[in-house]
């Protein structure tokens, strides 16, 4: 019994020295290859090295090159720059010598000239006493031509005053006709007028009224003013006196016709007419009025007179 298992024994150690065996020689030849690359990789890598430490070598000597030309360039440089300092100083210095002279000239003549400007301020000091002098005599008979005069001058402003008094009375009568044109010439002569220039009925009565004040139907605070306006049948005339009449006042007068239906709804339908009228109109106001399609009316023989040109025609507002 004992032999079998030691045989067995025997056996089962013999497998394993040959299983041993052929572990060992696989591990030879992976160790072989390894081996191989390793030697490859190493050559390799010394021929590697090889190279950059060649071309490193190249580098330095380049760089030393460059270096060497470019000590030599900042040498020479520098010893231009000493040149030039050298030439600079001399110029400077040659510069600060002509400076010196030119100051000692400019002073000796400044010393000159203040010699002069002495002399001639007590020159002129010994003028302006001389003329002091005539100065004081001139005042003083200023002064009794100047009482004399004042006493002429306070009879004359009294003479003034008074005229500006009567002035201001008359300007406040011919202010005050001037503010009846309306009722005392445009007005009485509306009617006459008004039948001349429309089919204004025989028998039906011309209504006037002056000094209209009428006030928007809608809008409040908003008011319109009418000098003067005339009503006969179909036809409403509406009228801006002024004593004094300009281009800007004839179109102020026609924004207030563009609107006076507003403010007088009961004339819808008739037809609008505008009118300016004033003591004098100048021709070339009354040519601007025309085109505008306004009849113009001022002083002549019957109170006031169509100025238009006979070929006017009256615009319906």
């Amino acid at each position: 019994m004992s032999e079998i298992v030691l045989e067995r024994r025997v056996n089962e150690v013999e497998k394993k020295v040959i299983r041993l065996g052929q572990k060992m020689d696989r591990y030879g030849e992976d160790s072989h290859e390894n081996l191989t690359r390793l030697e490859d990789w190493l050559i390799q890598y010394s021929i590697e090295n090889q190279k950059a430490i060649e071309e490193s070598r190249r580098w330095r000597e380049s760089d030393r090159r460059e270096n060497e030309q470019g000590f030599a360039e900042l040498r020479k440089s520098l010893a231009d720059s000493k040149q030039d300092m050298a030439d600079s100083q001399q110029r400077t210095e040659q510069g600060f010598a002509e400076l010196r002279k030119s100051l000692a000239d400019s002073q000796q003549r400044t010393e000159q000239g203040f010699q002069e400007l002495r002399k001639d301020l007590a020159d002129s000091q010994q003028r302006n006493d001389e003329g002091f002098a005539e100065l004081r005599k001139k005042i003083a008979d200023s002064d009794q031509k100047i009482e004399k005069s004042q006493l002429r001058s306070e009879q004359g402003f009294a003479e003034l005053r008074k005229k500006i008094a009567d002035s201001r009375k008359e300007l406040g009568q011919i202010s005050h006709r001037l503010g009846t044109i309306v009722e005392d010439l445009v007005a009485p002569s509306l009617p006459r007028v008004f039948r001349e220039l429309v089919n204004c009925p025989a028998d039906v009565d011309v209504l006037i009224n002056v000094r209209v004040r009428r006030r928007h139907p809608t809008q409040k605070g908003k008011m319109l003013e009418i000098d003067a306006m005339a009503d006969c049948g179909n036809y409403v005339l509406f009228n801006e006196t002024k004593s004094q009449f300009s281009p800007e006042k004839v179109k102020a007068f026609l924004k207030k016709l563009a609107v006076v239906r507003d403010y007088f709804p009961e004339y819808q339908s008739h037809q609008i007419r505008g009118c300016i009228a004033s003591l004098y109109l100048d021709k070339s106001l009354v040519e601007y009025a025309s085109r505008q399609g306004l009849l113009a009316l001022a002083s002549g023989e019957y109170l006031m007179t169509v100025q238009n040109d006979a070929g006017f025609s009256w615009k319906a507002f």
